[in-house]
């Protein structure tokens, strides 16, 4: 008879939601952005910050932002933005909500590329921000008719 594999909840979710790693296992894929701050060369979200700490048996990095609540919160993010050269498109539960112009936000267009790291989670946080958006999306729209 085969012998199932044993499932244990603990190591999916540390698996899911790591908070430290040797830093030689990672030392590869990850950058120095401060004197003993770091972040992994593949994550989009600067607010996605590691420590590197000294212990006994080595250095490692510790995460310096909520893992969990990160990966919730990025789960259930309906908001959705795309670039192209000089505007942005924002999505709303994959719907389309607007365009806007690098120029009519005052984005720099050499800039505009960082803008779906940082615009999703704004608006997903803030809902007074979303508002402000919706309400400016809804004018251009009373104004392109």
């Amino acid at each position: 008879m085969k012998k199932l594999a044993s499932f244990s909840a603990q190591t999916y979710h540390d698996t899911l939601f790591k908070k430290s790693y040797r830093l030689n296992d990672v030392a590869g894929q990850i950058v120095k952005v401060g004197f003993d701050v770091v972040k992994f060369k593949d994550d989009d979200d600067a607010s996605h910050l590691w420590e590197v700490q000294s212990s006994d048996d080595g250095d490692y990095i510790v995460a310096l932002y909520d893992v969990a609540a990160t990966k919730t919160a990025s789960a259930i993010n309906p908001w959705k933005v795309t670039v192209a050269d000089d505007h942005f498109d924002v999505y709303c539960n994959d719907k389309f909500v607007a365009r806007f112009g690098a120029s009519e936000i005052g984005i720099p267009t050499n800039e505009l590329y960082l803008v779906p790291t940082y615009l999703p989670g704004k608006l997903a946080r803030d809902g007074t921000f979303a508002q402000k958006l919706l309400k400016l999306a809804e004018k251009k729209a009373k104004f392109s008719i």
